[in-house]
């Protein structure tokens, strides 16, 4: 019984050890995320306004859609890109708008902005366990802006609510202090990362490792 017993543990150590840990050096990660973001969260927009100076208000945000791709140079350390998109509109059959120089706008307003994020993510990797990369890093980029606004005048984003903005663009840096990663086959895996900064501050994510 013991032989047994001392074969079948030789035997789940040699499988362990012949599974490939998940950063190690020329390994490429494709992943795809679905993320938490402020847009989501704006529906206080909604109700900072009240019903003497709006009607029918609606704001919708939509989750932060992502793509990535991450290169592992060392067992510990990977560099990759990443790309982003959310979008938000705001709209209103009726708004009061108070115009510095401009007097009163009294009409209805449809926003729609769009925010595509870019940029290199260096990672380092940690744990080295056989099922889970676990890592940390950052993000460096630009948000690329697109908005449009229809109104009975040349309204402008920000005078309407600070929050909305022009076509525009602008440095993008984001804190990743955590992301798992837990391979469900050696090649398929499931996880989630956090994030400080855009595109998101909390994302689950699909990923495949050639």
């Amino acid at each position: 019984m013991k032989k047994y017993t001392f074969l079948l543990l030789i035997g789940i150590l040699a499988i362990a050890t012949n599974l490939p840990a998940q950063n190690i050096g020329g390994r490429h990660v494709l992943s795809a995320s679905a993320g938490m973001n402020l847009f989501q969260h704006f529906g206080w927009v909604s109700n900072s306004y009240s019903e003497l100076n709006t009607v029918n208000l609606k704001t919708k945000g939509t989750p932060a859609y992502g793509i990535a791709y991450d290169y592992g140079i060392t067992r510990w350390f990977s560099l990759g890109v990443a790309g982003a998109y959310s979008n938000f509109t705001f709209i209103a059959d009726q708004i009061v708008v108070l115009r510095e120089l401009k007097g009163i706008y009294v009409g209805p307003i449809d926003f729609d902005m769009s925010r595509v994020s870019v940029g290199i993510r260096p990672l380092m990797h940690y744990g080295h366990l056989h099922r889970f990369d676990m890592y940390s890093g950052l993000r460096l980029g630009v948000n690329i802006w697109t908005t449009g606004l229809t109104s009975a005048a040349d309204l402008l984003p920000e005078e309407v609510d600070p929050f909305l903005r022009s076509t525009s663009t602008s440095f993008n840096f984001q804190v990743i202090p955590f992301g798992l990663r837990g391979y469900v086959t050696p090649n398929f895996a499931i996880g989630f990362e956090t994030g400080f900064g855009a595109p998101h501050y909390a994302a689950l994510q699909l990923s495949y490792r050639m």
